[in-house]
């Protein structure tokens, strides 16, 4: 049919089909198959409503929400300081401030939990509970009992967890000291108790909540509390990454205590045998290779290095099956059996040495593994031979080299020798040299030829001048480099290497003395200018192992330049440091040099305060006094440095 004849109807659609009652009775009434097993057994049925992972247990209203950010307002400013408080209304302030925190753990009541898994008020929580009293959070903990496990998973509560165990180590510290509140009800607990509750709750579960991303750092705290750690140990640390975060949120501290930060706890016994009880369940749930798994892992590896610490504290380590066993690969229990160590090293062992996450795990096994196994770490994998050069420049397991030198005994530091000295200079890694120095510092022995030595690796030889040597090792460059480049920066690293130096036995360190106090005023000068190169001066002035006729040398190459010495930020302090070593024969010839200088000291912003301290008015009228005076009173003739703006 042409287009144009064409007519559009009114479409009907089909009829639908009818469905087949029949079928849908039979289906009906056709019984479900019964399991197998005895008839008596009833099926749970099945919870429809799952749990919000994100708020385990609900949401806040916004009401709540909203009152707690102004809460968060108000204390923000408090601590910042940014609060505008008049004079004499400090008394009303703080008891304004009483009450504003009074009203806020109100409505805090019965909300704890829900606060703590809340994204915006979980920081705000944390933020109150650094301004709890020890009453107030022996109530918070309470209220969040049998349900710390869930809470340690959750994103935003683990943290709040971590803050409460870290301040409740000041609570049970003044516990453990027999300070309690004066009004606290008897069936509530103490924070000790509390925590022992906290532990048994957690321990069971460890080695599940050890590899959980958020959990992990509570396993860090619990266990560093047990065992009575300092809180600033860098495995117990926030990483750099969640510091930063915040630092941004503020500072946190109390509000009504300036001076309650406590870094080490004290805790009872108790305490100790629990973290016992943590170290062997740990040991029982975990195998071998799950303890090696877990050094490997980013989120596990911190725990078990806080765990290897906990269990040789406690005298755990020395066991065939010990964690530090796992971790070594069975070499703490072939020591133990007798049985002679394997030649070849363990390929696992290596693979910890160059790895950016573990290699921190194995310098604690280093720190605190017994001796022997320690000899047989150092003998098999860090210096195998006496090929220790690999390592020494590596970028990671430097690190690792560098922490166990401090327990080499004499024939372990000759065996690593120094011909790998000018590679390290090269790479720019001086850490591992640097502890060869202090270990031979503190053992006195083995510092024959360090300074020539240092010289030699980077490239300096007899027939240069000592200003050369001085400069190449502080700017941490080879002569050529040095002569190739025309600024010259003092690197950290180099002014260490040289502090170190110094603190050598006399009369190993005579060398490097006699090169620094030859050098010419003006090279003195520079490096007594900046904030790296003077602190080698300090460590001149302040090292025993240095002679007093060194010192008086260098104090006495001043004479005639102090003026010229003090007139700058940094020189002024290396001028108060030779007045405070100087006897008062040495400090009048001070005094006298600098006195036509007197109306140029005055009018130097640096130098003024050190020509305060000389006193020279009394020096030049009543000479007797002046000696009398700085003899009795040696404090007082010291230069004033309280208006100092560094």
């Amino acid at each position: 049919m042409p287009r144009e004849n064409r007519k559009r109807g009114k479409k009907h659609k089909k009829p639908a089909a009818e469905p087949d009652v029949a079928q849908e009775q039979v289906s009906f009434e056709q019984p479900e198959a019964a399991e197998a097993g005895p008839s008596w057994i009833i099926q749970k049925p099945e919870d429809t409503a799952e749990m919000d992972p994100e708020a385990p247990f609900g949401y806040l209203d916004a009401d709540v929400k909203a009152y707690f950010r102004t809460v968060d307002v108000q204390m923000r400013q408090w601590q910042d300081g940014s609060a505008d408080i008049e004079e004499g209304a400090l008394t009303r302030v703080a008891e304004e401030k009483r009450a504003f925190f009074v009203a806020a753990l109100t409505e805090m009541n019965e909300k704890e939990k829900q606060l703590a898994t809340d994204p915006d008020c979980s920081l705000i929580l944390e933020r109150v509970v650094h301004s709890m009293d020890d009453f107030a959070r022996r109530v918070f903990a309470d209220r969040l009992a049998g349900s710390y496990e869930v809470l340690s998973k959750h994103r935003f509560a683990s943290h709040v967890i971590q803050t409460l165990i870290n301040v409740a180590g000041e609570t049970v510290t003044r516990e453990t000291k027999g300070n309690f509140p004066a009004e606290s009800p008897s069936e509530l607990l103490t924070m000790t108790e509390l925590l022992l509750d906290i532990s048994d709750e957690l321990i069971p579960s460890l080695s599940i909540l050890l590899n959980d991303a958020f959990a992990s750092h509570i396993v860090r705290a619990i266990l560093s509390l047990l065992a009575g750690l300092p809180s600033t140990m860098p495995s117990n640390t926030h990483s750099k990454k969640s510091k930063q975060w915040k630092d941004r949120q503020g500072e946190m501290r109390n509000l009504f205590e300036t001076d309650n930060k406590i870094e080490q706890p004290v805790v009872p016994p108790s305490f100790g045998e629990k973290a016992v009880t943590a170290i062997r369940m740990c040991r029982k749930s975990l195998s071998a290779n799950e303890v090696r798994a877990c050094a490997a892992s980013k989120v596990a590896c911190p725990s078990l290095d806080v765990l290897i610490v906990v269990e040789a504290i406690t005298g755990l380590s020395n066991e065939p099956g010990s964690l530090m066993d796992s971790v070594t690969t069975g070499i703490v229990a072939d020591i133990l059996s007798g049985k002679s160590l394997p030649a070849e090293p363990s390929s696992y062992i290596a693979t910890l040495l160059k790895d950016t996450t573990s290699s921190h795990l194995l310098e604690t096994v280093l720190t605190y593994a017994p001796q022997p196994v320690f000899d047989a770490l150092w003998a098999t994998h860090l210096c195998p031979n006496g090929a220790a050069g690999k390592l020494a420049v590596h970028p990671v397991s430097n690190y690792v080299l560098a922490r166990a030198v401090p327990r080499a005994n004499e024939a372990q530091l000759e065996s690593l020798g120094r011909s790998w000295w000018s590679k390290a200079v090269k790479a720019g890694r001086m850490g591992v040299v640097k502890a060869v120095v202090d270990r031979a510092a503190e053992l006195k022995q083995g510092a024959e030829g360090l300074w020539a030595s240092v010289k030699g690796a980077f490239g300096v030889g007899e027939d240069h001048k000592s200003e050369e040597a001085i400069n190449c090792v502080l700017c941490l460059k080879t002569l050529e480099d040095f002569r190739a480049t025309e600024i010259h920066e003092p690197n950290v690293q180099g002014a260490l290497l040289l502090q170190s130096l110094l603190r050598l036995p006399d009369p190993h360190n005579a060398e490097l003395i006699e090169d620094i106090l030859g050098l010419p005023l003006p090279s003195l000068k520079s490096l007594a200018h900046h904030p790296v190169s003077s602190r080698i001066l300090d460590v001149l002035l302040d090292a025993e192992s240095v002679p007093k006729k060194a010192k008086t040398r260098f104090v006495m190459a001043w004479l005639g330049h102090y003026h010229e010495l003090v007139d700058d930020r940094i020189g002024s302090r290396v001028g108060e440091r030779c007045w405070k070593w100087c006897d008062t024969y040495t400090k009048e010839k001070i005094a006298r040099s600098v006195m036509d200088q007197e109306q140029a000291l005055a009018a130097s912003f640096y130098g003024k305060y050190f020509a305060r301290g000389l006193n020279l008015y009394l020096l030049r009228k009543k000479p007797y006094e002046w000696r009398d005076f700085v003899a009795r009173n040696v404090e007082a003739a010291k230069p004033i440095r309280s208006r100092r703006r560094w």
